[in-house]
């Protein structure tokens, strides 16, 4: 209780010191174009200029000369980064060539609340604030806001001692390019690749080798056999029951001898077959190892938001900092788990050729299903992960970039794709846990 107190005063504390420099900050700059006729210093023609321009360092912050609500805030055209604050009385008083917004539409702000950041965007030589007073609408009549500026502001020239209150330039702008960063490499299809390949003659060496086993059991088993009927421990009838015997172990002979035929050509390609039926796309093993399928499915409808500056405001800034990381760190996270997914395969392919000889002995039968079931579960298991990687990827493929005004957007998909990829990896487990508990019924 006496910690909650504590924090409650100190947040007061601090509330009061933000509130006194807010009030404290002076803006100040030079007036470098005033209201009227003029050349253009971009176009070299006459046109009216239907407000003035404040000349200020990039980076400052802009307060609002009215108490009001905002009305306009965003790109617009020639004017950059721009917002419009609208009195009681109804006159909107704009600024143009931010290089941030600190407020949406609908905000209420107070007298000498920053808005905005300085900057030089649009149609514009250097760094100012482009201020306009219109009549009740954000683009309606103007008239010359010199005098009331002047009122509000410090129009004699730039004074960094006046300037560098709360909100100065302690707002940061943020440019960072996400687009060359977690893109699976190179390196990353080299070692994969390198792993398959280590695991797929693997198949050959496991076969090799249990057939020698299985031969080494036949003759031990054959031997036990006539031995016992030669010394009369049990006598033989007929070497007629022989036959299901040698029929048990020719099967396993040769089960052992084409395994890898059977992984590499029948287990491969029914999960290949099977997965672009029901996904509605072409799918193979190689698809597991096109890494930049799935991420550049992502990136492209994330587009916009990949490369943060001063388009964005500084909150919205600091959000996507946080959230686009995280959408590229989890389309990393589904890559490594179907390149997971196909190894375990593969490993079961190996370790599952085990269960072949343990499947002739009554009292290892258990074990030896268990083993060959496991291989029929991870073949079922990348049934499922296929389906759902070929699914999401084409659905994404379904959309539309999103637009870089559509912030919230990008927030419910980032929340919508997390949840998603929270699940798959549930799902899937749990389907392949029922289908191996059929399987081992």
């Amino acid at each position: 209780m006496r910690n909650t107190k504590r924090c409650i005063v100190y947040l007061a504390i601090i509330f009061a010191a933000l509130s006194f420099m807010h009030n404290a900050y002076a803006f100040s700059g030079e007036v470098t174009s005033v209201y009227g006729w003029r050349i253009h210093p971009i176009f070299g023609i006459g046109k009216g200029h239907e407000g003035i321009d404040v000349a200020v360092p990039a980076g400052v912050g802009v307060p609002s000369l009215v108490t009001g609500t905002v009305v306009y805030s965003g790109w617009c055209g020639g004017y950059g980064y721009f917002i419009s604050v609208q009195d009681s009385m109804g006159v909107c008083w704009n600024m143009g060539h931010n290089s941030q917004l600190l407020y949406p539409v609908g905000t209420h702000v107070e007298q000498g609340q920053v808005i905005a950041i300085s900057g030089s965007t649009g149609n514009s030589t250097g760094p100012h604030v482009h201020v306009e007073r219109r009549l009740l609408d954000v683009f309606g009549d103007t008239t010359d806001p010199l005098d009331y500026v002047a009122s509000q502001w410090d129009l004699s020239g730039w004074d960094p001692n006046n300037s560098t209150g709360v909100f100065g330039n302690i707002v940061p702008n943020i440019d960072f390019d996400f687009s060359n960063y977690f893109a699976p490499s190179e390196e990353l299809l080299k070692v994969t690749k390198k792993i398959l390949e280590l695991l797929k003659p693997a198949l050959d060496f496991v076969s090799e080798n249990l057939v020698e086993l299985m031969i080494s059991l036949f003759v031990i088993d054959l031997a036990v056999y006539l031995l016992t009927g030669v010394l009369g421990v049990r006598p033989i009838k007929d070497f007629s029951e022989l036959i299901p015997k040698i029929m048990r172990y020719g099967f396993f002979f040769w089960l052992l001898q084409s395994w890898h035929w059977l992984v590499s050509n029948m287990f491969v390609p029914m999960i290949e077959n099977i997965s672009s039926t029901y996904s509605g796309q072409s799918f193979s093993e190689s698809s597991f190892l096109q890494f930049e399928a799935f991420f550049t499915s992502v990136t492209h409808l994330i587009k916009p938001f990949l490369h943060i500056n001063e388009q964005f405001s500084f909150l919205t800034q600091l959000l996507l900092m946080i959230l686009v990381p995280i959408i590229l760190t989890l389309c990393l996270f589904v890559t490594f788990y179907m390149v997971y997914k196909l190894v375990v395969f593969y490993i079961m392919c190996v370790f599952g050729a085990l269960g072949i000889p343990l499947m002739i002995y009554s009292k290892t039968e258990y074990y030896g299903k268990n083993l060959i079931s496991a291989v029929f579960t991870a073949i079922f298991d990348l049934i499922v992960s296929a389906f759902i990687y070929s699914i999401v990827i084409n659905t994404l493929n379904g959309f539309e970039p999103l637009t870089a005004d559509s912030v919230a957007t990008f927030v419910v998909f980032v929340l919508a794709f997390t949840f998603l990829v929270w699940m798959v990896p549930i799902l899937s487990t749990r389907v392949t846990k029922h289908f191996n508990a059929l399987l081992n019924n």
